[in-house]
């Protein structure tokens, strides 16, 4: 897909895969990221530098609460902490079915076009 600010989206998936591990690839103008959640992520840039995290580390980098790898290492403490809290207070969650809706509008679209 092209967004008219120039950049291009492609998105690759598998219903079929069932090994359960989350893993993207994520790049960008100057650097590329590289997720495994099961074992390392990684940053590249095109300068040349190269961080390197384990991924159960990675996901509570920066103080963030739910520091229990065991529960947080996956990515998903913080997004299920949020929406309690949103509920909990009356306040609607940064993504919610509106974002949701309109993400599979974009997907039908796709389809359509491919078609």
């Amino acid at each position: 897909m092209s967004f008219s600010s120039g950049a291009v989206g492609i998105l690759s998936f598998s219903y079929v895969s069932c090994i359960g591990v989350f893993r993207a690839e994520i790049n960008g103008k100057g650097a590329s990221a590289y997720v495994d959640a099961a074992t390392q992520s990684y940053i590249k840039t095109f300068d040349g530098v190269h961080e390197v995290y384990e991924s159960k580390e990675f996901a509570t980098k920066e103080g963030v609460s739910g520091d229990d790898t065991s529960v947080n290492w996956m990515g998903f403490w913080h997004e299920d902490r949020h929406f309690i809290d949103c509920i909990k207070e009356g306040r609607q969650p940064l993504t919610h079915f509106a974002d949701a809706a309109k993400t599979m509008e974009l997907v039908d679209h796709i389809y359509r076009l491919g078609s």
